[in-house]
């Protein structure tokens, strides 16, 4: 009989599982799981066992107990590790847990179905196995500080847990013949597999041998690979080979949501030629919801409701798995089937991630604080195979990573979204005044021992644990008196870190534990995913059958409750970044930046080459559809709880600033300066490293990733890594690239220089008439030359536009379809935004590109301590910290010009920093070949004339 091992978390759930979806459904691994989230709650947990030892002689800690169930055709090894167990003629057995509201916990515990409750039921009748004598059970219940401290019998119905053990039984060995079967299933398809196209491009099929050869001997491989090669079929079709050969999925993982398109095409084509690939694509919650506010709440919403039971009547997993072989899974797809059996789609979606060869989805999937890294790479039947990761434009990963980690906490933006208090009573007002007070004061205390307007500072977790508890305290009260679906919605979501549904229709999510012993599991001591996930749901994960096989319970994150941000609700943790209901930073489309001058902890990013941010309207952005939060205790405690969050991430890659500059907006509470604490994430290399453990092998892609050294330590790759560069497909004499070295962008230099910018943007296009974009570092010197290029074109048959700094969404597609109206067009635009990444210009939708210098970082206190981080690391804090982010950036506006075989444009690098060998080296060699005299011009005018008259020769 095979044997399968299991830790208690995943086996004690709820079965049958029925019910709705409550608040924060969906998977949340936290990297390192208790290792950083919990450290406070470990510390107290631990104080509380040293204390039953002191007051029971026999108290063991941390008490392991196993137990092989035998099942039809499976042996499962259940193993995990009680938290107190007293020997004796009647053993005790005690399960330590915390809530942010104690008594609705013990209320809950009441349901002999709760998996706190079947945890602690298993380890009882292991012992009753063991010893033929029925054990004494018992939790304490604690609040998130320790206090309060209850304790609650509980007795063991040894009927019950059987039968309940017999129907857990079956669902798991079903369970695991249907992970067996798809196993089997996608070793046949890799066996048939072929590239869908008979003639590969020129590059391709080399891309294709050297990446088949770098899987069967590296972990992880970086590769640049320009526009036209065919990069991403190239990559898809031998990792996805190489994956389901081991019975495996691959993950393919973009910035963007608009990026998901290539990759669905490139997997269409597998279809098509015969290999019935089953994919599908994640979307965030907020473009798949069907209600108008993103509230999963049964009592809101009916999509929510009865969820697990109407999956399991209408039998729409084993649906989706058969349309899979015929169409990827898409965010219409999901939304039809939404719509016409009353399900949630998003939830959906993840649910069908079990029986799916490949999922596409954005990084925050597999790199955010939250992810749902669970359910891609747990796997019941434990032959510790990993699924393959793919990671498009990764050029883009170390700055969105970096995103994820970094939080601040402004008084301005206090004071500014929480300053109208007129929708609470006057004792919530009195109450929420002196906490706003207390923690205005906490900030500019950080301040007055710092004692400068910019420092480096150390900022203790513990500044704001009093302003805490009494907000939450606050905050129940007034959930108290609510009775709509967004109140219940906070009281759960307040109540709970990181459940996903209700076991029955009567149980909701209680809060988190911070027990992280209890996921111990011998037989998988050494699995990182299992380890990075100790902490066990309030409630159960999914449906009966595939619980399990999904890593249910074991993929929940250990945190306390008062650290989860309230803001989820609105928006759920695995779907949107944490601030996205607020302001789309951290989005998937990541150049589309917000106007963040009063709020720090949306501005924070270390390798953002950019500022100010090119921007779009946030009524542009998917997260934007999401309402705010208007509730001034939910806004402050959301807020403060983020804050914290970043406060417990350790290690010198962690920079805590406090700043102090004057006040913009509104000046409630006699402010007149925004005080800021910033808890700044340098380099989240050993973030990305966690996760990338999670993976048998991951190849980072991108047409800008070079110097390989820098991409690959800041993605997070180990040594030893490969590495492949690949030329352009196009004929090189389409293009002409070349460097303006009598130009000098540099801060100091640049107003002796705008005029001279403007006349060169002039003798460049007055050429040859076509559109042309010029990219700039900032919309400031963008304003500046467009001012002056203005004049000298009144006269000119071109016209001239330019991205606002807060240009909307609309507007942009309107810019863009606009150039293929015939009328030569000149747009200025900014290095980064929404214009010069992740865009196709073909044809004559574009002629020529002109980059106005690198768009270096702004010089400040801030980036300085970030270029003293890389320096004190790596050893070169300039170049880290400013010459390759803003080189990504210059290649990838580059980038827009030639994007077919018969597209022809020019492409002009105005700066003297271009040819310096630290900007060299970022190039695409084939730019320079190996030399930069040939990218100088002695005769700039007659090189181009030549260029373009080459073509009309041909013509």
């Amino acid at each position: 009989m095979s044997s399968v091992s299991i830790s208690i978390r995943d086996f004690a759930l709820p079965s049958p599982l029925t019910g709705s979806i409550e608040a924060n459904s969906g998977y949340a691994q936290i990297f390192g799981g208790a290792e950083k989230i919990a450290a406070e709650g470990r510390d107290w947990h631990s104080r509380l066992q040293k204390q039953r030892q002191k007051e029971f002689g026999t108290y063991k800690i941390e008490y392991r107990l196993a137990h092989k169930f035998e099942g039809k055709r499976f042996t499962f090894n259940v193993s995990g590790r009680a938290d107190g167990f007293v020997d004796g003629t009647i053993p005790l057995i005690e399960e330590i847990k915390s809530a942010m509201n104690p008594l609705d916990l013990i209320a809950r515990l009441g349901d002999s179905s709760h998996p706190y409750r079947l945890q602690l039921a298993t380890y009882a009748y292991i012992v009753y196995l063991e010893r033929q004598v029925i054990p004494a059970t018992r939790f304490l219940v604690v609040g998130t500080a320790g206090e309060n401290l209850q304790e609650i019998l509980v007795n063991f119905d040894l009927v019950e847990y059987e039968e309940w053990l017999a129907r857990r039984l079956a669902e798991l060995e079903q369970a695991v013949e249907n992970e067996l079967a798809n196993r089997s299933r996608r070793e046949s398809l890799s066996a048939g597999m072929s590239f869908p196209f008979p003639n590969p491009r020129p590059g391709q099929r080399e891309l294709i041998e050297d990446l088949g050869h770098d899987l069967e001997h590296s972990h992880q491989c970086l590769v640049q690979a320009p526009t036209g090669l065919g990069k991403t079929a190239a990559i898809i079709f031998p990792t996805l080979k190489e994956a389901l050969a081991r019975g495996q999925r691959l993950i393919y993982v973009t910035p963007k949501n608009s990026q998901h398109a290539t990759a669905e095409d490139a997997v269409s084509h597998l279809r098509k030629n015969g290999t019935k690939i089953k994919s599908l694509t994640l979307n965030a919650k907020a473009r798949m919801c069907l209600k108008e506010e993103v509230i999963c709440n049964p009592s809101y919403c009916h999509y929510a409701r009865d969820y697990y039971d109407k999956v399991d009547r209408e039998k729409l997993l084993e649906k989706t798995a058969k349309l899979a072989q015929r169409v990827n899974l898409s965010e219409e797809i999901f939304k039809k089937l939404g719509e016409k059996y009353e399900v949630c789609p998003f939830e959906l979606s993840l649910d069908s991630i079990e029986n799916a060869d490949l999922v596409i989805g954005d990084y925050n999937y597999v790199f955010s604080p939250r992810n749902t890294l669970g359910r891609f790479t747990h796997s019941l039947s434990k032959d510790y195979q990993k699924p393959n990761l793919v990671i498009d434009e990764a050029h883009n990963l170390p700055g969105r990573a970096c995103d994820y980690f970094s939080k601040g906490l402004s008084s301005a933006h206090i004071v500014e979204s929480v300053g109208d208090l007129s929708s609470l009573n006057v004792t919530e007002q009195i109450k929420l005044r002196s906490l706003l007070s207390e923690t205005l004061f906490a900030i500019s205390s950080v301040g007055k021992v710092a004692g400068k307007k910019e420092a480096k500072v150390t900022i203790s977790p513990q500044l704001f644990d009093k302003i805490r508890t009494e907000l939450t305290a606050l905050m129940l009260e007034r959930m108290k008196g609510k009775g709509n679906a967004i109140s219940t919605q906070m009281q759960s979501l307040s109540l709970s870190s990181s459940s996903k549904v209700s076991g029955s229709s009567n149980s909701s999510n209680a809060s988190n534990s911070s027990n992280a012993s209890n996921s111990s599991n011998a037989s998988n001591s050494s699995n990182a995913s299992n380890s990075s996930n100790e902490s066990v749901a309030s409630s159960a994960s999914s449906r009966s059958a595939t619980a399990a096989s999904s890593g249910a319970a074991a993929t929940f994150a250990s945190q306390s409750a008062s650290q989860l941000p309230l803001l989820a609700a609105l928006a759920p943790i695995n779907s949107l970044p944490l601030f996205e209901a607020m302001s789309p930073l951290n989005s998937t489309q990541p150049e589309i930046l917000p106007n963040s001058s009063i709020n720090p902890s949306l501005s924070i990013n270390p390798n953002s080459s950019i500022n100010p941010n090119p921007s779009i309207n946030s009524n542009s952005s998917p997260a934007a559809s999401l309402r705010k939060i208007q509730d001034p205790i939910i806004l402050l405690a959301n807020y403060l709880s983020d804050f914290q969050e970043a406060l417990s991430y350790e290690g010198e890659a962690y920079l805590h600033l406090y700043t102090k500059n004057r006040a913009y907006g509104k000046k409630d509470f006699g402010e007149s300066y925004d005080e800021c604490l910033k808890v700044v994430c340098c380099d989240a290399s050993d973030r990305l490293r966690l996760a990338h453990k999670e993976f048998a092998h991951v190849v980072a892609f991108s047409a800008t990733i070079k110097p390989f050294e820098y991409f690959g330590k800041l993605c997070g790759f180990d040594e030893g890594y490969s590495c492949r560069e690949y030329f352009s497909p196009f004929p090189k004499e389409n293009r002409k690239i070349l460097v303006i070295p009598q130009v000098s962008t540099k801060f100091s230099d640049r107003e002796r220089n705008y005029e001279k910018i403007a006349e060169a943007i002039l003798r460049l296009t007055s050429r040859k008439i076509g559109n042309y974009f010029v990219f700039f570092p900032s919309f400031a010197f963008l304003e500046e030359v467009y001012k002056r290029t203005s004049k000298l074109y009144e006269n000119s048959e071109f016209r001239l536009l330019k991205q606002e700094s807060e240009i909307s969404k609309a507007r942009a597609k309107e810019v863009i379809e606009s150039l293929n109206q015939g009328l030569p067009t000149i747009v200025f635009a900014v290095q980064g935004g929404v214009f010069a990444e992740g865009v196709d210009y073909p044809g004559d939708m574009l002629i020529g590109a002109l980059i106005v210098g690198p768009g270096l970082p702004n010089f400040n206190f801030e980036r300085e301590q970030i270029r003293n981080y890389y320096e004190k690391q790596y050893g070169q804090g300039f170049d880290y910290a400013y010459v390759y982010p803003a080189m990504a950036k210059v290649i990838q506006a580059a980038g827009r010009v030639i994007r077919s075989g018969t597209d022809r444009g020019l492409i002009v690098l105005m700066d003297k920093r271009f040819t310096e060998g630290t900007y060299l080296a970022a190039m695409p060699a084939d730019w320079h070949g190996g030399s930069v005299n040939n990218l100088v011009s002695n005769s700039l005018v007659k090189d181009i004339d030549c260029f373009w008259s080459s073509f009309e020769k041909d013509a």
